[in-house]
């Protein structure tokens, strides 16, 4: 599957591999979502998108469905995501996601390791790549 997730230690993680259709992402958003709120009703989950293999070319309003899907889930969302990209496409497709999430209110780091992305949602101060 070209997007999967995983849910640990109060972060769902999702990564995409080549490219995935837009419609089944968000599917699969939801799908993360749901299954996060089941397991805890009271976590309030951080996001990360690991984009490091992705071959997508998200146009800017699927990046802003993206982001206002995630946004629209605050009740089991903490409010922060992190993107991670390996390269510089993909990172400036994330600044685009993250211009979009926070003007939804949502906090958004772009990084290019995941250290500094798991780093800055644990509250620790990260260089701005």
């Amino acid at each position: 599957m070209p997007l999967d997730y995983d849910i640990r230690s109060g972060v769902i993680w999702f990564v995409t591999e080549g490219d995935v259709d837009y419609e089944d992402g968000l599917e699969t958003l939801g799908t993360a979502i749901r299954e996060a709120a089941r397991r805890d009703a009271d976590q309030r989950w951080d996001v990360i998108f690991d984009i490091r293999l992705s071959s997508e070319q998200r146009s800017a309003d699927e990046l802003r469905g993206i982001a206002d899907f995630v946004a629209g889930h605050k009740a089991v969302l903490s409010g922060r995501c992190a993107v991670v990209a390996g390269d510089a496409f993909h990172f400036g497709l994330g600044r685009m996601f993250s211009a979009y999430s926070e003007s939804n209110g949502v906090e958004a780091l772009v990084a290019r390791d995941v250290g500094s992305a798991t780093s800055w949602l644990n509250g620790e101060p990260v260089e701005s790549s």
